[in-house]
Formats: structure tokens, sequence, C-alpha cells
């Protein structure tokens, strides 16, 4: 999630840093089918591991049919034209997440509910791309004020931006409690060693 919802806000500074064309549309709205692939992956790989793989590869079959007929209907239209492969896209996913979910709960003999736990980190990653985009805008400016190099400025705020992002993320993900001790407890050591010490000690 924050991955996707960094893509989405620092869309246009990433593609004029990788000095990519046109289709910042297309990354800023697609990062959802990001975040839909992320999760049928996930899904694919527990229906595996309880035996269910031919189920797992029927429910993706179904999304990928639902996804060609999606762009052929959308992508025809000339209002929407390219845009429908991101819708296209995120039915083809949807779709068997839908079906996996049912199979899972049937299968495990247990309830619960997919959504719940991804609203603080969403939370979380929308309190980061509402920080990081002005962020990006004044270390942009400062740096072309001084030297007068746009190139640079915009790669050089697009860095600290996503370095700062992780920070914020993180720090948000704490204060609204959608990271907790129990959590630091699954991570490696290695990796908290980088929490600053102010911040863990906010962690319930």
């Amino acid at each position: 999630i924050p991955a996707a919802v960094g893509l989405g806000f620092l869309a246009d500074p990433i593609y004029k840093m990788l000095h990519i064309g046109g289709g910042v549309e297309i990354m800023r709205y697609g990062v959802i089918v990001l975040v839909l692939m992320a999760v049928a992956q996930i899904q694919t790989t527990i229906l595996q591991s309880i035996g269910k793989l031919y189920a797992a590869t029927l429910y993706s079959l179904i999304g990928i049919c639902f996804k060609i007929f999606t762009n052929y209907v959308l992508i025809a239209n000339p209002s929407i034209n390219v845009m429908g492969a991101i819708y296209g896209s995120a039915v083809g996913f949807l779709i068997p997440i839908i079906l996996n979910h049912r199979m899972i709960k049937k299968s495990l003999k247990v309830k619960f509910n997919i959504i719940t736990p991804a609203i603080k980190p969403f939370i979380a990653a929308q309190i980061m791309g509402f920080i990081i985009v002005p962020f990006h805008s004044v270390v942009n400016h400062g740096i072309v004020t001084l030297f007068n190099k746009a190139y640079i400025a915009n790669a050089v705020g697009t860095m600290v931006a996503i370095i700062l992002g992780v920070f914020v993320y993180v720090y948000s993900l704490i204060l609204i409690g959608g990271l907790r001790k129990k959590d630091l407890d699954r991570m490696p050591s290695r990796l908290i060693k980088f929490i600053p010490k102010f911040v863990r000690k906010r962690i319930r």
C-alpha cells in the first residue's frame, strides 16, 4: 500500500527523473492494480499451500477472461481509451480476489475481513503522500533557485521525498496503532535498528 500510494503521489516527478514520455496518468491511477495484484498473489499462495492449486488457477483464468472482455469494451471507447486497460486489469484481479477469499474462508473455516487490516496502512500512506508532495516541491524549487538545474533538482527532491516518505509512513502507522510491539518481534533485528529510538518508544 505505501509503495502504491508513493508511486501515485510522485508519479510526475518519477517520470521526469527517468526521462519517460507520456503516461503519468496511467501510472497515477494504475497503482490500484499494484495493490490488487499483491493481494491476489498472496491469496494464490495460500490456496496452493492448502492443496487448492486447481481452484487458484481456475480463478485466475476467470479473472483473465473478465480482463480481456473489459479491455475490449472500454479501450474501444474514445473517451476512456488506454485508461480502459487499467480498469480491465483492476477487474481482472478483483474477480479472483473475491473468489479466492470465499474459497479460503470455506477451506480453512475461518472468518476474516481483508479490508479491515488495510485501513490503518492506507491512512498512514495517505498522510505520507500529503507530506512528501509539498516537501518535494520545496526541495525542487530551492535547488532550481540556487543552481538552476531542473533535472538535478527534481531527482534530488524525488529521492529525498522517498526517504522521508518511509519515515513518515512508519511513524504515522505507529501513532495510529497500526504497528505494535508484537509486529516488531516478527521483523529482522537488523531492520529494527534503523528505526530511531524515539519512534520505537511510541510503539505499544
